[in-house]
């Protein structure tokens, strides 16, 4: 039977020993770790990644916003107010709508409204302004329903149809027909005797103004 010669106790200075290593290798790890910290400190890293994480997170707070709400709220367009660029990307906008949805999806309506200097009459830009307007309202604006829809097809659509082709009938009442700028039938009011016509009622008013003013 053989038996299993006991461990040799260390001694205390070699169990000093250890630990003064074990002692030593943390202090080393140590002043490894403090010296990236204040590497990091100096490029401002926990800063940048703080800032970088406020705009990921504000930019998925916006798309989820706007998913959920949908575009805006449908505005009509106010062509006297507007700046070129303004103008500009409202003629955009109405030139892609007339192309890829009014000419596919409502052809009749198209072809009835066709003439070939369409943009050159204002009303006429007014009217399909609003029809623009009016499917977005229907098909696009964050409230859209099938109310604004059936309310687009039943009466907004045919309505403005019938008025540009009233509108258009000057250029488009015989065939090769030519653009003809809208004339007025009668000559233009004078001015003076508008003047006179409207002078009781800017002195009426002058007169509330300086009453209201004594009250």
């Amino acid at each position: 039977m053989t038996t299993t010669p006991p461990k040799r106790v260390l001694t205390l200075t070699e169990r000093l020993d250890q630990h003064d290593h074990q002692i030593l290798n943390v202090v080393r790890d140590t002043l490894l770790l403090q010296k990236e910290m204040r590497h990091i400190n100096e490029a401002r890293l926990p800063q940048q990644v703080m800032e970088m994480s406020r705009i990921i997170r504000d930019v998925a707070d916006t798309v989820k916003r706007r998913d959920e709400e949908g575009p805006d709220e449908t505005k009509p367009w106010n062509w006297a107010t507007m700046t070129a660029t303004e103008q500009a990307e409202a003629w955009a906008v109405l030139l892609q709508w007339r192309r890829e949805v009014l000419k596919v999806r409502f052809p009749q309506a198209y072809n009835k409204m066709l003439a070939p200097c369409w943009y050159r009459h204002p009303d006429v830009v007014e009217e399909l302004s609003a029809l623009y307007v009016s499917w977005s309202y229907a098909y696009v604006d964050k409230e859209r329903s099938a109310f604004r829809a059936a309310d687009f097809l039943d009466r907004r659509l045919p309505f403005t149809t019938q008025r540009v082709v009233e509108l258009l009938a000057t250029c488009s009442s015989y065939e090769g027909a030519t653009h003809q700028e809208p004339q007025p039938k009668r000559e233009e009011h004078d001015d003076a005797e508008l003047s006179d016509f409207l002078l009781p009622l800017h002195e009426r008013a002058q007169q509330e103004e300086q009453a209201q003013q004594q009250s």
